[in-house]
C-alpha cells in the first residue's frame, strides 16, 4: 500500500467518524406526519406548564420502531426526558389497547425560530401490520409550555398522511381521547411527529474501529518491510 493510498483511506474513515458523531439526529424515519403547516397547535406535555396532555395520531406500519420524536413549538427547549405511547383500537372516548409505552433521554435540534425537534431512542419495539395510534411528548419542565403543530402531510413519510384521525387526551383539560376536530374545530388535523428504526447504522465506535484497525494494518506492513 503507498502512502497516498493509505492517507486516502485513513482520510476518508476519520471523515465518516466526524460525520457520524457530528449527526445530531437519529436517522431512519420510517413514519413523518409532515411539516408543520401553521394551522393550529395543541398543547403536549407530562409535569411541564401542564400536568399532562398528549396527542395521539394513527399510522400503518410493520417493522421496528427504535426511536421516537415531535415537532414542538416553544421558545427555548430545557427538557431532558420524552414520555411515548404505542396503541391499538382507540377510539373517541377510548384509549384502546396500551401497546408500549415509557419515559427516555431526550435530545433537541433546533429547527427554526421557535420550532424544534425533540427525540429520543426507545426499546426496540416491533409492531406486526396494522393500524396504531402513539403518542410523544415532553416531559419534567415546569416552566414551559410545548404546543405540537399540525400538518397537512407536506414532507411526511408513511401512511396514513392527513386523514385526520387523531385524538387528544388530558387530564388538565378533561379531554378523555376526543377527536382533535372537538378542539381544533372541523377540519383534518394531523400532527408533525413521527417515529424511525435506526437498526443497522454503523455507529462511530465501529469507524473508529476501522480506523484503528487501518492504522494498525498500515504500521504492520511497514515493519514487515
Amino acid at each position: 500500500m503507498t502512502k497516498s493510498t493509505l492517507a486516502t483511506i485513513l482520510f476518508t474513515a476519520v471523515s465518516m467518524t466526524l460525520a457520524v458523531q457530528a449527526r445530531a439526529q437519529p436517522w431512519g424515519e420510517v413514519f413523518h406526519g409532515g411539516s408543520p403547516d401553521g394551522r393550529a397547535y395543541l398543547e403536549s406535555g407530562i409535569n411541564t406548564a401542564v400536568e399532562d396532555a398528549r396527542i395521539y395520531d394513527n399510522f400503518q406500519y410493520q417493522g421496528v420502531v427504535s426511536w421516537v420524536f415531535g415537532n414542538f413549538a416553544i421558545d427555548k427547549p430545557a427538557v431532558s426526558q420524552l414520555y411515548y405511547e404505542f396503541r391499538q383500537n382507540v377510539g373517541p372516548g377510548d384509549g384502546g389497547d396500551l401497546i408500549a409505552s415509557g419515559t427516555v433521554t431526550a435530545s433537541v435540534l433546533k429547527l427554526g425560530f421557535k420550532d424544534w425537534k425533540i427525540y429520543g431512542d426507545i426499546p426496540k419495539l416491533t409492531l406486526t401490520l396494522g393500524e396504531y395510534w402513539f403518542t410523544v411528548t415532553p416531559v419534567g419542565d415546569p416552566d414551559r409550555h410545548y404546543y405540537l403543530p399540525t400538518t397537512s402531510g407536506h414532507n411526511g413519510i408513511g401512511e396514513p398522511l392527513g386523514d385526520g384521525n387523531t385524538f387528544y387526551d388530558s387530564k388538565t383539560f378533561g379531554a378523555d381521547f376526543d377527536p382533535t376536530t372537538d378542539w381544533l374545530g372541523d377540519d383534518t388535523w394531523d400532527f408533525s411527529m413521527g417515529f424511525g428504526n435506526n437498526e443497522g447504522s454503523p455507529e462511530p465506535a465501529t469507524f473508529i474501529a476501522i480506523l484503528g484497525g487501518l492504522g494498525l494494518t498500515a504500521l504492520l506492513r511497514r515493519r514487515r518491510r
